[in-house]
This record gives structure tokens, C-alpha cells and sequence, in this order.
């Protein structure tokens, strides 16, 4: 009975943390609440916004693109079901990312690409994959799959307890279970599209006809492996699927295909994507030349977006070039109010030569975006030491230690001494 004990603390959690699907009203175990209050706090807890829109590349400085995109994404929230919008306010990012792709994690955000604007060929095609990602919040798919993820787990531990076949044993059943489960996932959200679409007067079949795209463009690729294995089902059976459920239902009339608004938004997008892919090509390929280049070629063609104002000082800094670097960081600095990643090189790059005021500022600006990043208070502390500020500096390098990891300590020591000799004397 004792070892039957140890386990009651884990089952008890699990049945205070049950959620109950919004859609299918079908249990599961979830780590977070199924309600936006609770998702939004652990985004918020961990800037998964920010994160994420670091790793897409950043917002796209296009309005009128982005307002056209906003206007299916909230035509289609506009006609949700109440029990299935629930108290969700949804959130519509686009970002400068040239694959095909558009995700969410939760709380109603949701990121869409600029491949993806690129490769749809009208609204209805657009709207379709929106709301396709507004069903997985819909139905709380996030949650059920970090409820998943901690309740697989322990099982990959007791396999491992086994030697080395129990655990590829424990690792392949949970791995599977885990893929069966998305792909189920992804067809509760391909209904949804449909669904959702024509209660927003939105043709359906766009959903069918962005799916079908994808299997004639990506098809063979996709298919060298088996689709159990896969997280989502092969585009081809989808497009079934799909079409299958938009006949079960009643047909609606004079659904909209698209807009000249969001047709523009297309040609705008097809516009601009090449100068984005030669920028992604070049930092994979971690080549400076083409990097330095694609920067060059974007800030001629595209003077306000300030992602190639960023690379363009990347390339010069890795060059060893500060001055060029300095000016093109400061320029996306002032195009780019929202992107962590240019105050936190710019301020390093500035105190580094000796800019002491202007290192404080970009790293206030770091901060103000995402203020757990140990780096930005580290350099203002440096910065407002070498002006004489030294109260403010010190509970900089206060902050700074108390988010830099422990085995780190040392370094970020080292690094404030340098600027601030008494410090923790």
C-alpha cells in the first residue's frame, strides 16, 4: 500500500486538472484551464508571444496586407458558435516567415506566415486555414496535448527502467500514441474549417482547394513516410475528407470566394516573398556574402521593413565592420518597435564602443519587450556604471543575477566587475 500512496498526490492532481472538451464535451487531463484567463497567463508567464514572433522573423510592416488577412481572420471568429468561442479574444499575428505555415498555442493567437498569404490563391483558401486554427483552440487541443505530453512521460521512465529495448519500447508506444492523437486532432480541426466558413459566408471548399495545393506542390515529399508516423494526415486524404463533410452538410448560398482587398494582399505578398527566402537561404546557409547581400537587395526593395536593416548590421558586425553595423541596427531600431532581438544586439554593440547613454536606451528597450532576459539589464548596469549611476547600476546587476542560471553566475560576475569593481563588496 505504500508504494500505492506515493502515486495519490500525482491522481489527485490529475483529477482536479480534468478539462472537458468545449466542442465533443469528452474528459481529458490538462495542465492549464480550457478558459482564456488561464491560457493567457501562461503565455504571458513565459512571453511565448514574444518568442514566437522572434522565431518567425518578426511582424511584417505591411498594413494594408495585414488588415485584409485581419478581416477573413475576424469574419470567421465573428460567427463562432458562443460554446465554442467560449471567453476567448483572439489574437492575429503576421509575421515576415516565408514558409507555408500558420500555428497557435493557445489562448486564441494565432501566427500566420507570409508564405502562407504568398502560396493561398483567394480568400476563401485563407480563411479556410485560419479557421482550421481557430478549431484547435476551439477545442482546447493545446491543452489536451500538454496533458498528454505529462501523463506519457512517466511511462518513457519506467521503460527506461528496463534497459535499453524496454525503453525504445516505452519511447515508440508513447511517440505513437501521441501522433494518433494529432491526427485526430487535425481532423477535428479540418470539420471545424468547414464549419466555421459557412457560418461566415466563406466558401468551404477553399479549405479542400489550399489542401489540395499543398498535395500537387508537396505531395511526394510528404509521403516518403508512412502516415501513422506522421503528426498530420497526408493532404490527399484530407481533401477527401473534407469534401466528404461539406457534402453532409446543408449547402449555404453566395459564399464568398474572395475580395479585392485580399486579392492585392496576394499579389503583394508574391511580391515580396523573394526577398525574404534569399534572407532565410543565406542565414541557414550561414554564408555573410549572400546574407549581406539579401539584406542589401531588401533594404533597396523594401526601405521600411526593418528585418534587412537588422541582417545588413549582423552581416557588418560579424564582419567586424561597427560602424555600419551600429547604423543599420540603429535604422531597425527605429522601423522595428516590437522586436527583441535589435535592442538586445544594439545595446551590446553600443556600450561596447562606448555609447553609454545609447546602450542604457536599447537596452530599456529590450527590457520593455521582454523583461526576464538577464543580457539587457547586465549591459544597462554596465552602462549607467560607467555614468556615474552607480545606484541604478547596481540594482541592474541585481536583476541580472537573479535571472541569469546559476552555473552562469561566474561569467556575469566577471562581466560586472569589469564595469562596477565594488560591486558585492
Amino acid at each position: 500500500m505504500r508504494r500505492v500512496h506515493r502515486f495519490l498526490p500525482f491522481l489527485l492532481l490529475v483529477v482536479a486538472a480534468c478539462q472537458s472538451d468545449p466542442v465533443t464535451g469528452k474528459a481529458y487531463y490538462s495542465p492549464l484551464g480550457n478558459d482564456y484567463v488561464s491560457q493567457d497567463r501562461h503565455i504571458r508567464r513565459y512571453f511565448l508571444t514574444e518568442q514566437m514572433l522572434i522565431r518567425d522573423g518578426g511582424l511584417l510592416p505591411e498594413p494594408e496586407m495585414e488588415a485584409a488577412c485581419r478581416e477573413m481572420f475576424l469574419k470567421v471568429v465573428a460567427a463562432l458558435p458562443p460554446e465554442h468561442r467560449r471567453d476567448f479574444r483572439f489574437h492575429f499575428y503576421l509575421t515576415t516567415a516565408p514558409d507555408v505555415n500558420a500555428y497557435t498555442y493557445g489562448g486564441g493567437r494565432i501566427h500566420c506566415h507570409l508564405g502562407l498569404v504568398a502560396r493561398v490563391n483567394d480568400a476563401a483558401e485563407f480563411a479556410g486555414v485560419m479557421a482550421h486554427e481557430i478549431g484547435h483552440n476551439s477545442h482546447d487541443h493545446i491543452g489536451q496535448g500538454l496533458g498528454r505530453q505529462s501523463i506519457a512521460s512517466p511511462f518513457v521512465g519506467l521503460g527506461s527502467l528496463a534497459g535499453r529495448p524496454g525503453r525504445q519500447l516505452a519511447q515508440s508506444i508513447a511517440g505513437i500514441t501521441l501522433v494518433q492523437f494529432t491526427r485526430k486532432q487535425e481532423q477535428q480541426a479540418d470539420d471545424r474549417a468547414v464549419d466555421y466558413a459557412i457560418d461566415a459566408g466563406i466558401d468551404p471548399d477553399g479549405v479542400a482547394r489550399f489542401f489540395a495545393g499543398m498535395e500537387r506542390d508537396f505531395g511526394a515529399d510528404i509521403r516518403k513516410q508512412p502516415q501513422f508516423m506522421q503528426s498530420h494526415p497526408y493532404p490527399e486524404n484530407r481533401v477527401q475528407q473534407i469534401r466528404s463533410r461539406i457534402a453532409s452538410l446543408p449547402g449555404g448560398e453566395d459564399l464568398l470566394e474572395s475580395t479585392p482587398a485580399f486579392d492585392a494582399a496576394i499579389r503583394r505578398a508574391r511580391g515580396i516573398l523573394p526577398f525574404y527566402l534569399a534572407l532565410h537561404k543565406a542565414f541557414r546557409e550561414d554564408d555573410l556574402e549572400p546574407l549581406l547581400a539579401a539584406a542589401d537587395a531588401g533594404v533597396a526593395a523594401l526601405p521600411h521593413h526593418p528585418q534587412f536593416y537588422f541582417w545588413k548590421g549582423v552581416a557588418h558586425e560579424a564582419n567586424e565592420e561597427r560602424a555600419l553595423a551600429l547604423a543599420a541596427l540603429r535604422r531597425a531600431g527605429e522601423l522595428d518597435k516590437g522586436n527583441l532581438m535589435t535592442p538586445l544586439l544594439l545595446c551590446q554593440l553600443e556600450l561596447v564602443e562606448g555609447h553609454y547613454a545609447e546602450a542604457a536606451q536599447a537596452a530599456g528597450k529590450a527590457i520593455a519587450i521582454v523583461p526576464a532576459v538577464p543580457l539587457a539589464f547586465l549591459v544597462r548596469g554596465a552602462a549607467r556604471a560607467k555614468q556615474g549611476d552607480v545606484e541604478a547600476a547596481y540594482d541592474d546587476f541585481d536583476r541580472a543575477l537573479a535571472l541569469t542560471p546559476s552555473a552562469q553566475h561566474e561569467r556575469a560576475y566577471e562581466v560586472i566587475r569589469s564595469y562596477a569593481p565594488d560591486y558585492g563588496r
